[in-house]
């Protein structure tokens, strides 16, 4: 069923298993939990690459006119595209 008023790409990775895939996720409990604000930068980074990923999804679904039952393509297509970047991108200095 389509969603005019908020259209959306359904994730099919969680942030955790996002994370998991590519080997980031806290090792244990302990890692988890340290510091009670603010998610640990290794999972900071994840979520940041997830959201990237999320858009150039949503990206590519609109530039393909919106079809229906390609969003796992989609997904996959932008995560390649969003590893090339992160691979090409300079490292930064410090």
């Amino acid at each position: 069923m389509r969603q005019d008023s908020n259209p959306t790409i359904p994730s099919f990775l969680s942030a955790k298993e996002l994370a998991a895939s590519e080997g980031l996720e806290p090792q244990n409990e302990q890692a988890q939990n340290q510091g009670e604000g603010a998610p640990p930068a290794r999972i900071q980074d994840n979520q940041e690459i997830e959201q990237r990923i999320r858009e150039k999804a949503y990206e590519i679904w609109n530039l393909e006119g919106q079809p229906e039952g390609h969003d796992r393509e989609h997904w996959e297509r932008a995560t390649v595209l969003i590893h090339q970047e992160n691979s090409q991108s300079p490292t930064p200095a410090g």
